[in-house]
């Protein structure tokens, strides 16, 4: 919302809000029909076509934790009844196994814990990834670090490739170190494939 409001190239989406997982959670607003209206409705306001449909739980990316492919994120999505489903399938990946396990390991609490989705419309990058405006391992916070791989930026942030890294400098913007990574696969919109072998130790971007 933040990046939408300064006037960079967000892609177009909306919020399903936390107070309606807790209804989910509660009572089953899964058969609520007024809920899945706003849904569809919403859907149909940002043209229909393929959306991406990523979880955010209210626990993620704190001082702490990250949380990162912990939850459900879904790609590629077409329909109004399969956003709905995709929608669901982030709600109850709160409580798999895996996130139960890792809450649990890094003691946090299940109390208060909801999930939000966000469902965007789905860009088919050739190359994707994250900038940090500043570089986490840098301390003296005048670096910004990217990491990127080719197709979709869910490669990176899964961690199914090691990324392209990059170090930039925070006023410049010049490029201070390069460090190629593996990119054995790429994440389209319909799915997973591998990366020629001459392209996987290739840097992606310029």
């Amino acid at each position: 919302a933040r990046t939408a409001a300064a006037g960079l190239p967000v892609p177009p989406g909306f919020v399903v809000p936390t107070d309606a997982y807790r209804r989910w959670h509660a009572a089953g607003v899964r058969s609520d029909p007024a809920f899945a209206q706003a849904v569809v409705d919403a859907y149909a306001r940002l043209g229909g076509g393929p959306v991406a449909v990523r979880s955010s739980a209210t626990a993620e990316d704190g001082a702490e934790f990250s949380f990162a492919g912990q939850q459900e994120t879904v790609l590629g999505v077409t329909g109004p009844v399969a956003v709905l489903a995709a929608v669901a399938a982030c709600w109850a990946s709160l409580h798999t196994e895996r996130a139960v396990a890792y809450r649990k390991q890094r003691g946090v609490p299940d109390d208060g814990l909801a999930m939000a989705v966000v469902v965007q419309r789905l860009v088919p990058a050739d190359v994707a990834g994250v900038l940090f405006p500043r570089d986490p391992t840098d301390p003296t916070g005048r670096l910004m670090a990217a990491e990127a791989s080719w197709g979709l930026g869910e490669a990176v942030v899964s961690g199914r490739v090691t990324p392209d890294r990059f170090r930039l400098d925070h006023d410049t913007g010049a490029v201070v170190e390069t460090h190629p990574g593996r990119k054995t696969v790429r994440v389209t919109p319909h799915g997973e494939e591998p990366v020629p072998p001459d392209q996987q130790t290739a840097l992606c971007l310029s």
